[in-house]
């Protein structure tokens, strides 16, 4: 290669002096015998290049080329045979992924070549980058049983709600939304209160994940009881602007209140949102309470001032005058 590419700058000198200098001209011959050299030289320096910033070794790029030679002739078992001893010298999920790229071209022939090697990797890979590269590989060769053990590979290795949350984010930036849409469910599990569950339907309002965002706030409003607690989540999650979840969080409130003042809190509520019928029924059931707590009132002062009457009955119905108790009976007999 280096007398070849030495012939060939000694060629390229020549051909500058000859065309600058004007001198003589080149014959229709010489001009093609010119290009094709140099067109050889670029070639040959190019594969040279590819071949020094490939992860693989040179024994691995030897039976690669072994078993596309036999790949061109659809010699798929010979192909099979000539890749193995580079795939198990493969020690980096880099140079699975290189061989997996160097069968591109070769159609189904190689398809059990690239299983193989995308096997390989996957016992090799350690980090989420590697898994991603895994499964955007496993995906362009169209093998979805790997690109579901490397995705269920990847999930399980995230366990924090900081580690599935960035890897959701990542995920849909390398346009694996399907993969980030799995880590979220995972992430959602670990939400037990309320307050996490407002905070995870707005994350996943954020990353367009509607399905569960929604599914987040009528969890949520399913274990809330009271009307307080109810209109406390529906101004948590007013930012989301789910106008139909705050009218059936609504609703369920205005059927749950106890006092006057969570009518009026409710009121108050279903006035600021626009919601005239819930209004109206917030206002009715109010005023009934305050009609039934005032009669309560009525009827517990009256009940204490008919008991304290009573004690004051027995009280002097208990009392004996000094008087009734000194006085000498009066004289009984015939006479009297």
């Amino acid at each position: 290669m280096a007398l070849l590419t030495g012939f060939g700058f000694k060629l390229k000198k020549q051909f500058d002096r000859i065309h600058f200098s004007n001198k003589q001209k080149l014959s229709h011959k010489q001009r093609l015998c010119l290009t094709t050299c140099t067109l050889m030289i670029f070639a040959s320096n190019t594969a040279f290049a590819a071949d020094t910033n490939s992860p693989l070794t040179k024994p691995q790029i030897s039976a690669a080329k072994r078993g596309n030679s036999y790949a061109k002739s659809s010699k798929a078992d010979k192909a099979q045979a000539a890749y193995q001893p580079a795939i198990d010298q493969a020690v980096s999920v880099e140079q699975c992924l290189a061989l997996v790229k160097n069968t591109e071209h070769f159609g189904s022939v190689l398809v059990p070549v690239r299983r193989n090697c995308l096997n390989k990797a996957l016992h090799l890979a350690k980090t989420q980058d590697e898994y991603f590269e895994i499964i955007s590989s496993a995906r362009q060769c169209q093998l979805y049983e790997i690109t579901k053990e490397a995705i269920d590979s990847l999930i399980a290795k995230a366990d924090t709600q900081e580690d599935l949350l960035t890897l959701a984010h990542k995920a849909q930036t390398m346009g694996l939304n399907d993969v980030g849409h799995i880590a979220m469910q995972k992430l959602y599990t670990k939400a037990d209160t309320m307050d996490d569950k407002v905070a995870f339907a707005k994350q996943a309002k954020l990353m367009a994940m509607e399905d569960l965002m929604r599914q987040a706030i009528k969890d949520a409003m399913d274990e809330q009881n009271g009307a307080h607690n109810l209109c406390y989540l529906i101004s948590a999650i007013e930012p989301l602007e789910q106008q139909d979840l705050q009218r059936k969080i609504l609703r369920k409130a205005v059927y749950q209140v106890e006092s006057p003042e969570d009518c009026k809190e409710v009121f108050d509520m279903a006035k600021r949102l626009g919601q005239q019928d819930i209004v109206e029924l917030s206002a009715y059931k109010g005023r009934k309470m305050l009609l039934i707590r005032q009669a309560q009132t009525e009827q517990s002062e009256l009940n204490d001032r008919e008991e304290a009457a009573r004690r004051e009955s027995e009280a002097a119905q208990n009392q004996t005058p000094a008087s009734v108790e000194n006085k000498t009976p009066a004289p009984t007999g015939p006479g009297f």
